[in-house]
C-alpha cells in the first residue's frame, strides 16, 4: 500500500506526533511518500527517502506523480490554509485526516467533513465526542509514542519538560514554579520553532539558576534525559487552546516519569492516577515537596498508549479505502 502524507514541517523537532507514526507505518510494509508545506524548519533527518519527497505542491498532482492509493493529512487546518479549492472540485483519491489540538474546532471539523475526498477524520477522544454529532466521518483516535526510543533509566529527581518553543505553550509558567522551587533540578528541553524567533534564548535569560535550558536535541537525547527525570511537569494556556493530548506527557511516562499536570478533565483522562494535578503553581510547587514519584503507574499507563496499541486502525482503514 502506497500512501501520501501531507505536513507543514513535519522535519521539525516538535512533530514526533507525524515522525512517529511515520515510521510505524514504514515498518508496517506502508510505503510512505511526503508532501511539505516548508522545509524552513529541518531539525532532524528526513523520514522518507529524497525520491519520496516533495516541496510543495498540489494534493491531485503530488499523489497522481506516486501513484498513491490514499492521501493522509496532519492539521485540519491545512486544508483550509492550502486545499480547500482542490477539495471544492474533487480529489482523485480518498483521502484521511488526523487532527491535533491547536487546530481542533467543531466548526473546522464540519467544514472538513463536508467534502466527498475526506472519508475519515480521526480527532482526540475527547474532542471526537465534542464533534461526533456533525459528521459520521468523525473517529477517536489517541496520541501515541514510540515505545522502542522512550525507555525507563535510572531516576535522579529532577523536572523535566520538553516542548515546541512556541509562545502559546505555557512554558515560562514551567520556569515560574522551578523560581519557587530551589531545591528541585529543573530541564527545558525547546525546539527552535520557526516562530518567534529567539524564543529559546529569552527563555534562558528567563530562567533560574536550578533550570537547565537546552535547545534542538534529537529524539534520543530527549527519551535520555526523560529517562532520569523523576517528575514531568506541563502547563497548558486554555485562551490558546484546548488541552490535547501532549505527545510529551506520553513519552514520559514511557520512561516512567510521573506527570504534573493541569487539573482539567482531559489531562485527567489522558494520565489517570499516573498523575498529579494541580490548580495553581503554588500547588504544583507543593506536589514536588511532598509527593512521591508514580514510576510503576506512568509505565502501566503508558502501555495503551503505544503506536502498536493504537495505529492499526488508521491502517485497516487505509486497506479499505485502497480495495
Amino acid at each position: 500500500m502506497r500512501v501520501l502524507y501531507v505536513a507543514f514541517h513535519p522535519c521539525a523537532l516538535s512533530e514526533s506526533y507525524i515522525r512517529t507514526e511515520m515510521e510505524w507505518m514504514q515498518k508496517r510494509g506502508v510505503e510512505v511518500f511526503l508532501l511539505a508545506h516548508t522545509n524552513h524548519v529541518s531539525n532532524h533527518p528526513m523520514v522518507v527517502p529524497p525520491e519520496r519527497f516533495q516541496l510543495g505542491g498540489k494534493i491531485n498532482e503530488v499523489a497522481r506523480k506516486f501513484q498513491v492509493d490514499v492521501v493522509h493529512i496532519h492539521w485540519l487546518i491545512l486544508l483550509e490554509w492550502f486545499h480547500i479549492g482542490e477539495l471544492t472540485a474533487g480529489l482523485d483519491f480518498p483521502l484521511t485526516v488526523r487532527g491535533h489540538s491547536f487546530d481542533f474546532t467543531v466548526e473546522r471539523t464540519f467544514r472538513v467533513s463536508s467534502f466527498d475526498s475526506v472519508h475519515k477524520i480521526w480527532l482526540f477522544p475527547h474532542y471526537a465526542e465534542k464533534a461526533a454529532h456533525v459528521s459520521t466521518k468523525v473517529a477517536s483516535l489517541s496520541a501515541c509514542y514510540d515505545f522502542g526510543v522512550f525507555q525507563p533509566g535510572l531516576s535522579d529527581g529532577k523536572v523535566v519538560r520538553a516542548a515546541a518553543g512556541l509562545e502559546d505553550k505555557d512554558i515560562e509558567g514551567f520556569l515560574s514554579v522551578a523560581r519557587l522551587c530551589p531545591e528541585r533540578r529543573f530541564e527545558l528541553i525547546v525546539t527552535r520553532a520557526f516562530k518567534p524567533e529567539g524564543y529559546p534564548e529569552r527563555l534562558a535569560r528567563l530562567a533560574s539558576d536550578n533550570v537547565t535550558v537546552k535547545v534542538n536535541l534529537q529524539r534520543e537525547e530527549v527519551a535520555k534525559a526523560m529517562s532520569t527525570a523523576s517528575f514531568c511537569l506541563r502547563g497548558s494556556d486554555e485562551s490558546a487552546h484546548q488541552f490535547g493530548m501532549p505527545v510529551s506527557v506520553i513519552e514520559a511516562m514511557g520512561c516512567g516519569v510521573t506527570p504534573i499536570l493541569p487539573d482539567l478533565p482531559a489531562a485527567h483522562s489522558y494520565a489517570g492516577s499516573a498523575a498529579f494535578y494541580y490548580k495553581t503553581m503554588e500547588e504544583a510547587v507543593e506536589i514536588l515537596r511532598v509527593g512521591a514519584a508514580r514510576k510503576e503507574e506512568a509505565i502501566e499507563m503508558a502501555k495503551r498508549y503505544k503506536t502498536d496499541v493504537v495505529l492499526p486502525e488508521v491502517i485497516s482503514e487505509w486497506e479499505r479505502l485502497a480495495r
